[in-house]
C-alpha cells in the first residue's frame, strides 16, 4: 500500500463520498437500486471530468486516477447495500 501515491487515495475517497452522497439524496425520491446505480455512475463521470479538466487546463491526466475514483464509487455503493 505504501507504493500507491496519496493522489490515488484522494480520488478513491472522493469517488466513495460522491457515490454515497448522491445515492442517499436520490434514494428519497426514487427506487433505492436506481439511486445507488446513479450514485455510482455520477462518481465515474466525476472522475472522467476531472481528468478531462486536467488535460485541458495544464494538469497531468491519468486514467489510473479515474480508475481509483471508480473503485471508490463502487465501494460507496457496496457499503450502502450492506446497510440495507
Amino acid at each position: 500500500m505504501a507504493t500507491i501515491c496519496t493522489d490515488k487515495y484522494l480520488h478513491y475517497l472522493c469517488g466513495l463520498c460522491i457515490a454515497q452522497l448522491v445515492a442517499q439524496i436520490l434514494a428519497h425520491h426514487m427506487a433505492w437500486w436506481l439511486a445507488f446505480f446513479l450514485g455510482f455512475i455520477i462518481s465515474v463521470v466525476a472522475g472522467l471530468l476531472k481528468e478531462w479538466y486536467d488535460r485541458h487546463h495544464g494538469g497531468t491526466p491519468d486514467m489510473a486516477d479515474t480508475l481509483a475514483t471508480t473503485y471508490g464509487g463502487l465501494l460507496g455503493v457496496i457499503l450502502l447495500l450492506a446497510s440495507l
